[in-house]
């Protein structure tokens, strides 16, 4: 569609009106018949908060969209619903909901991601959004499109729990822009690179301060490492099926990713 094509979005967003009319529209059309009585008691025992309701004690579709329910009701009843319809032996109904919802908080570019067992949660966290936000801002010059694109397609596996995809798309994100900052320099990105091409970069700049320049020398063998780290899920492992990396690993993997690629780009700006 042409506005998920060609509307830039940068910074996650902590509520939407569309998103809300979404979550309404499938709760009326999926869900409402099935459980929408069930749905209002639990969220007036759970939440405390007040719920419009029809003549037979279903809940209205416009709890989600009128302005009294606050967010944290909205994301608190996306897991209520999970929930009842669970209890309710509607399985396949609660996973194509869980479903939905990924979809509509991906669409809507909203700050918070659902687990398996319909839980919301932040993205990651403000300082992660932050630093994802600034380095999507180094890369708006258009020599770094695909870097960009690599970069944003990381996110995108990462907030779907492909670890793996997410380690092997960032890694040219970094790898394609140094390639554009150093042309015909640098045709793969390894740890020798660093050295021949960055740290050179560093001590010009931060010359007549020996401090900054001792720190930055010690930062990019931390870069030479994060390089090294990424080799053993860029080129695959030697099980048929490579291990899925923990969730800790591969966040602290593409946030470490996100800085370098800012900051090489600030050290050759």
């Amino acid at each position: 569609m042409y506005s998920r094509l060609y509307i830039e979005r940068t910074r996650r967003e902590q509520d939407s009106k569309r998103a809300r009319t979404r979550l309404s529209a499938w709760y009326e059309t999926c869900a409402m018949e099935r459980c929408g009585t069930a749905l209002a008691m639990t969220i007036k025992m759970t939440l405390g908060c007040y719920v419009p309701t029809y003549a037979r004690g279903n809940m209205n579709e416009e709890f989600f969209t009128r302005d009294r329910t606050e967010i944290r009701d909205v994301l608190d009843t996306v897991t209520l619903l999970y929930d009842v319809l669970r209890q309710g032996s509607h399985g396949s109904l609660s996973d194509q909901w869980i479903d939905f919802v990924r979809e509509v908080f991906d669409d809507e570019h909203l700050d918070y991601r659902i687990d398996d067992n319909g839980v919301v949660h932040p993205f990651v966290d403000v300082e992660f959004e932050i630093n994802r936000t600034a380095t999507l801002d180094a890369l708006n010059d258009p020599r770094f499109g695909e870097a960009r694109r690599d970069f944003e397609a990381a996110f995108r596996h990462l907030r779907d729990g492909n670890g793996k995809e997410a380690i092997r798309t960032m890694f040219p994100a970094v790898e394609t822009a140094a390639k554009v900052l150093f042309p015909g320099a640098i045709s793969r990105l390894m740890p020798n690179e660093i050295d021949s091409h960055l740290t050179p970069r560093l001590v010009a700049l931060y010359a007549g301060n020996q401090p900054a320049i001792d720190a930055g020398r010690q930062l990019l063998a931390g870069m030479k490492d994060w390089i090294i780290a990424a080799q053993p899920y860029r080129h695959g492992q030697e099980q048929a099926e490579p291990a899925e990396p923990p969730k800790d690993f591969v966040i602290a993997h593409i946030s470490a990713g996100t800085t370098y690629l800012r900051w090489m780009i600030e050290l050759c700006a």
